[in-house]
């Protein structure tokens, strides 16, 4: 079994510890790794943006049926194997997560890591590995580990390029209001702050950032 993960990162020296701890991570799980380096733009925002949809189109030119996306700041709530996540993939024919930030409330103007105010995942009536597995659909930001599909990957880049915002992770929540995605294991919830599912974005490690060229 061989999935493709493309990591997001960059060589710049600031980038590097993080770029080896995830990809020690992603390796431990069984992915083969792919690091694509942060497109440079002078807003942060439309630099991480340019280089997800950038993926979306490599994932629409490879012979791959589902592919894997993470951002350098990830870690594992707990171990996982390959076998189990590609599991998830016979349950969309587009896309799923394997870790959200969760949220309750007004949309915020502005973007935020998370503020958790509750649970939203719905059950499928699917169990994996004796986990029930659970859809969200709006709600959540994050796009620091997703699997998509070709078919995702184009409908997705369409979706996304048809949007006025900075943020990719918002694209991909409004995508969700109309196909709810799964995630995998919604039932972890990373010290009780609204991270949920088998990947988060590790805060205790590395700061929130994206490239900013010069920076």
């Amino acid at each position: 079994m061989n999935r493709t993960a493309y990591l997001i990162s960059s060589s710049q020296q600031r980038f590097l510890a993080r770029q080896a701890t995830a990809r020690a991570v992603l390796e431990k799980v069984g992915f083969s790794v792919v690091v694509v380096e942060f497109i440079p733009h002078a807003r942060a925002a439309v630099s991480n943006k340019l280089t997800h949809q950038h993926i979306l189109e490599r994932v629409m030119a490879s012979n791959d049926s589902y592919a894997y996306v993470f951002e350098d700041d990830i870690n594992v709530m707990e171990p996982i194997t390959l076998d189990e996540i590609v599991q998830y993939e016979a349950l969309d024919t587009r896309w799923f997560y394997l870790g959200i930030c969760e949220y309750s409330g007004s949309v915020p103007e502005k973007y935020t890591t998370c503020t958790y105010g509750g649970s939203s995942g719905k059950y499928t009536g699917h169990v994996i590995n004796n986990h029930p597995v659970r859809t969200v659909s709006g709600w959540f930001r994050g796009a620091h580990a997703y699997a998509v599909s070709r078919v995702g990957a184009q409908e997705i880049l369409d979706f996304s390029k048809s949007m006025d915002h900075d943020y990719f992770d918002v694209h991909m929540e409004a995508f969700s209001v109309t196909h709810p995605v799964p995630v995998v294991r919604y039932d972890l919830d990373y010290n009780n702050t609204g991270h949920r599912g088998i990947f988060f974005q590790d805060r205790g490690r590395f700061s929130s950032t994206v490239y900013i060229p010069g920076k």
